[in-house]
């Protein structure tokens, strides 16, 4: 599952972890196929973070480990 940062996402990755998905933390400034997007909705930057995500082209942020 792919989400954009925002701030307190931690829960989110705890979440998706404890239910068996793999969260991919994207990188907000090297997204620019979602910032660019003429038309801007959340129906819309999620079918771009889905395609970019399947062509495993999603610029990732590190998600930290708990403990740090």
């Amino acid at each position: 599952m792919a989400f954009e940062a925002a701030f307190g996402w931690g829960w989110l990755v705890e979440l998706l972890q404890e239910h068996g998905f793999e969260p991919h933390l994207v990188h907000p400034l090297q997204c620019k196929a979602i910032a660019s997007a003429r038309l801007k909705n959340d129906k819309v930057d999620a079918a771009t973070l889905a395609q970019l995500l399947r062509a495993d082209l999603l610029p990732e942020a590190w998600i930290a480990p708990l403990p740090v």
